[in-house]
């Protein structure tokens, strides 16, 4: 009988075509592929077969939720979509992303590159077999051999906005969706500050970004008067207030806000981006597009980050207008140490130079038992849908809100049937072996949920 790998989603302009990566190499080696949204996937794991949960973190606060994915006899392993804040955000990353109890329920734990594996080895050297440098699946779909994943995206953008300059917000600590009162409850909630010394690192961080903020928004607004004939496009982060960045610049004719897509095919349109210890920094790098990194201040140990490494680093507003009028006049250098850029930061970035980072994880999953797998049974299934239909039911006899907030909405729009088969599709087109594979994707009733199957 074929294993389960059951994969949830919960940010998708973030997550969905890397995890579908690797969905895919499980199908290639006969897995059966379950995958989804996370607050979907959390109530209908109790009607699936043991399998092998992959999840996006192990975080200290979601031990209750995985020590009943536990109990049910799934696997589980992970790769954290965070883990590369371990770089610049060292201390409440092995105070929250993980802890003894969380590792000790998960197989392995894959790393974006050794600076994080040894990171949380140094805390916790008891787990180091469970520990794995594989790289992000991601990493390698921002590099141009996968431009054309994105096409039709990128033609959508193109006919919409002609040479604009991108820019993208990592702001979310300073003006969240749901606001500063949900970040403090979820703070509390969380346990994130229990001592002086969390205290004092998560208010000077605070304090730092508060600036970083109003800096960056006076650059843009100076950046804008500057040069009124270039568009500007704006991509607040997926946990951003959306609407506060439509406020900040409703004045400003020739700024757009714009959520649609994930943030690599705007990268893949724009002239130049400007981000400030932004991952998609990297993104940028990896694209071959001139990258700025906006650091007007430096008294802080959040810009050590990768991808104010692999960018052109501007501190004042004038380098900044500078170096933006050499790009749309063409006159602006390109090339750098982009190859000693690469090699320099492997240990970071794994697969920065590689796309075996799908294939090492499936690797390390085949050597995960299973006992007693049964197949999915369709009247599990339907057991699912009378339940969930009947407390949405309930929900709306007792008048209760069912749906999702914009924050919720941010994170997850929704998945549809053709995004999934046209997904797999472009992955196969990769594949040079991929040419004669069919796959059976099922839609579980009205749900963000699909069951991938070899045809």
């Amino acid at each position: 009988m074929k294993k389960i790998l059951i994969i949830n989603i919960e940010t998708k302009a973030r997550e969905f075509n890397s995890r579908m990566m690797v969905a895919y190499q499980a199908l290639t080696r006969g897995y059966k592929v379950v995958i989804g949204a996370q607050n979907e996937m959390n109530g209908f794991l109790k009607y699936l077969p043991k399998g092998i949960f992959f999840d996006k973190s192990i975080a200290r606060n979601k031990l209750q939720k995985l020590l009943k994915i536990k109990n049910l006899g799934h696997k589980i392993v992970s790769l954290d979509e965070e883990g590369i804040a371990s770089q610049n955000n060292q201390h409440f990353y092995l105070k929250q992303r993980m802890s003894k109890e969380t590792l000790n329920l998960a197989e392995y734990f894959f790393t974006w590159g050794n600076d994080e594996k040894e990171l949380i080895e140094s805390r916790y050297a008891e787990y180091k077999n469970k520990i794995k440098t594989t790289g992000n699946p991601r990493i390698e779909l921002w590099r141009p051999e996968y431009a054309e994943f994105y096409k039709n995206e990128v033609t959508k953008i193109n006919k919409k906005y002609k040479d604009f300059i991108f820019i993208t917000s990592n702001f979310a600590s300073i003006q969240h969706a749901r606001g500063d009162d949900f970040l403090k409850n979820q703070d509390i909630a969380f346990n994130k500050v229990e001592t002086k010394k969390d205290e004092d690192i998560f208010n000077a961080k605070k304090a730092f970004m508060a600036k970083v903020y109003i800096a960056f928004l006076n650059m843009i607004k100076t950046l804008s008067k500057s040069s009124p004939d270039r568009t500007i496009i704006i991509r607040p982060h997926p946990a951003d207030n959306i609407e506060t960045w439509k406020e900040n610049f409703k004045q400003y004719n020739n700024v757009f806000i714009e959520y649609e897509y994930s943030a690599t095919p705007w990268i893949i349109a724009c002239e130049c981006m400007i981000h400030s210890s932004c991952a998609t920094g990297i993104e940028g790098f990896l694209m071959n597009k001139p990258v700025f990194s906006y650091l007007p201040y430096k008294d802080h140990e959040f810009i050590n980050y990768i991808s104010n490494i692999l960018s052109d680093v501007c501190n004042t507003e004038q380098q900044l207008l500078d170096k933006t009028n050499e790009v749309f006049n063409k006159n602006y250098n390109l090339s750098g140490n982009r190859k000693l850029k690469i090699q320099e930061n492997k240990h970071i970035l794994d697969n920065i130079d590689s796309f075996e980072s799908s294939k090492m994880i499936l690797d390390y999953i085949d050597k995960i038992n299973i006992s007693h797998h049964r197949d999915i049974k369709k009247y599990r299934l339907s057991i699912f849908y009378v339940k969930n239909e009947f407390k949405h039911l309930i929900k709306k006899i007792i008048g209760r809100n069912t749906k999702a907030d914009a924050y919720d909405q941010q994170k997850m729009p929704g998945i549809t049937l053709k995004e999934v088969q046209t997904t797999l599709d472009q992955f196969k087109a990769f594949d040079d072996q991929g040419k004669d594979k069919r796959f059976k994707i099922n839609k579980i009733h009205n749900k963000n949920l699909f069951v991938i199957s070899n045809q």
